[in-house]
């Protein structure tokens, strides 16, 4: 893909138009399938082939026009009819009725599975950056924005099941329910920035943003998956799903507040073969427990002879300065030497093994690591009455005593560990990038259509236009 002007956001111009036709060359193998699926009742082919659709309406995001299908009709209105005909679309004046029944047949077919579109969208992201040549490498952060749905709210009176529902989750019981014309939106509740939560009766956009794992690794802020749903309190973020599907990504980055709307995803992406990065509470990381002797502190399992100052570090997620952070990470990274070495690890056990027998600290009981000729590996003396975690090669603990680790074999607050985590920004970013920059952000009456297919077509064609801006002023500033 190449990149020869700077593009700035107004209406569609000559190198916005050039940036869009080389993008939807990329796109065409994944658009194709779907295109040949796009039959009327009579069987009929589409008049306007998906791809001029798609191009023009990532051209009216880039333009920062409504979402809508008329400011789209004035988008394909307004180009030449060689770019049109170029995009497979065989009719020289596009018509309202044309695109609508686009967006209908396409949205119809990827709704008939639970995670068509998702799947749908997320390829379309990934071709376009593989298309780039830039390495976005096999790491990414996720989260969450809510978009509200344009429909009509009414509210009704708590049923008797409902009631007894909020109860159990700590809510008014009398609390009114939100109804309105889309059949797909749910009222649910998003953090605002005066740090109370609120309520929107919308979608949920779980977005995942590539991140580097090394410092010399360079790429623009770009979104490589998209998981829309419906907004809700409860429900698990189906982006989890997605990343697990995809089998591209090693390593997850997100916050701790996903921890608490679905306790096995951590697992699940350590049973995949995904590391996740986080940052527990604090309210989740009091406590120390044991397991066959093992000690077990901030959801990681340690040496029974860990010195005890190493028992209560402060957690990273307090504000400090640089030097304050560096001086942590240290800490952290002195008390990983005394981790007990991951073997397996499945739905209800992980099993580990003493950390002598790994070579990270030297123990009399292991003879082996005595050896080491090393002055950074520590010493440390067994315990008298010896545990299990000394006397056997490997031992297992519960799954649920651990469940605040999860952290993959980057140990909470370590160097590396805080190096990845704070790549989490990129997406707050690519937020802000898609809220803020990139014209109109999708609150309630962007568009007027329901559902959430129809409905993520339309973020998604925002996403596709923010990733152009982002990767051109990539190339841009390098040139």
């Amino acid at each position: 893909m190449e990149f020869r002007q700077r593009s700035h956001v107004g209406h569609p111009s000559a190198a916005d138009i050039e940036l869009v036709d080389v993008l939807l060359t990329n796109l065409e193998h994944k658009l194709q399938p779907l295109q040949d699926k796009l039959h009327d009742h009579k069987g009929r082919k589409a008049q306007t082939s998906l791809k001029a659709y798609v191009g023009y309406a990532i051209l009216n995001e880039m333009a920062g026009n409504r979402s809508t299908t008329m400011a789209i009709t004035a988008v394909a209105r307004g180009l030449s009819r060689d770019v049109r005909l170029r995009w497979n679309d065989t009719s020289p004046e596009q018509s309202y009725k044309r695109l609508t029944t686009i967006l209908h047949r396409s949205a119809k077919i990827l709704a008939e599975t639970t995670t068509g579109f998702d799947e749908f969208v997320t390829g379309l992201f990934e071709a376009q950056l593989d298309a780039t040549g830039i390495d976005f490498g096999d790491a990414v952060s996720f989260d969450g924005t809510v978009t509200r749905s344009a429909a009509v709210l009414h509210f009704r009176d708590p049923t008797e099941a409902e009631r007894e529902a909020n109860l159990k989750q700590g809510r008014n019981p009398d609390k009114m329910v939100a109804l309105g014309k889309d059949p797909d939106a749910r009222h649910g509740h998003y953090p605002s920035k005066e740090g109370t939560t609120k309520y929107a009766f919308g979608y949920e956009a779980h977005i995942a943003c590539p991140v580097p794992t090394t410092q010399d690794q360079d790429m623009p802020i770009v979104a490589s998956a998209l998981a829309f749903q419906p907004n809700s309190t409860t429900n698990r973020p189906a982006i989890r799903d997605l990343l697990i599907g995809r089998r591209r990504y090693k390593t997850v980055i997100f916050d701790g507040g996903y921890d608490f709307k679905d306790e096995s995803s951590f697992q699940e992406f350590l049973n995949h073969g995904i590391a996740p990065i986080f940052d527990p509470r604090s309210t989740l990381r009091r406590g120390t427990t044991s397991s066959n002797g093992k000690l077990i502190v901030d959801g990681d399992e340690f040496c029974p002879s860990m010195p005890e100052r190493f028992l209560d570090l402060k957690s990273m997620a307090d504000h400090r300065s640089e030097e304050e952070r560096i001086e942590m990470e240290a800490k952290y990274d002195e008390r990983a030497k005394y981790m007990m070495a991951r073997v397996s690890y499945d739905e209800e056990r992980v099993r580990s093994m003493c950390p002598a027998l790994e070579g990270k600290v030297a123990c009399t009981q292991r003879p082996a690591s005595m050896n080491i000729a090393d002055p950074n590996v520590p010493e440390v003396t067994p315990p008298s009455s010896l545990p299990k975690c000394c006397i056997q090669k490997t031992t297992s603990t519960k799954v649920e005593l651990l469940r605040r680790s999860r952290q993959g074999r980057r140990p909470y607050g370590t160097t590396e560990w805080g190096r990845l985590y704070r790549q989490r920004n990129r997406i707050e970013s690519y937020n802000s990038l898609i809220k803020y920059n990139i014209g109109n952000f999708a609150e309630r009456a962007w568009t007027r259509v329901f559902g959430r297919c129809k409905v993520g077509f339309f973020f998604t064609f925002k996403m596709l236009a923010a990733n152009v801006r982002s990767i051109d002023n990539f190339f841009y500033d390098r040139q």
